[in-house]
């Protein structure tokens, strides 16, 4: 799973802890992937979840690297929402 815009870590560490998932959340700010780690290391979950800094427009990931994204509350924010669109769409597997 591919949290974008992940923030403090809030729903990648309760889609790990709820279902077991493991995801990797992308966000633009150092702070706030700071703080993101810190939530999964207290939660116990760094074995499943992990946190890297990312632009949504620019993902540094594989073609078909995720089954699904996640991106909740920033999307309205990007200023390019079909460059971010396109990207969500091209790490997705098939």
């Amino acid at each position: 799973m591919l949290d974008v815009a992940s923030g403090t870590g809030a729903s990648a560490v309760f889609l790990a802890e709820s279902f077991g998932w493991e995801v990797v959340g992308t966000d633009y700010s150092a702070e706030l992937v700071g703080q993101a780690r810190r939530r999964a290391r207290e939660a116990g979950l760094g074995h499943l979840v992990r946190f890297e800094l990312g632009d949504s427009e620019s993902s540094p990931f594989p073609d078909g690297a995720f089954e699904a994204p996640i991106c909740q509350c920033y999307f309205c924010t990007f200023p390019d929402k079909h460059t971010a669109a396109r990207e969500f769409a091209r790490v997705l597997r098939s």
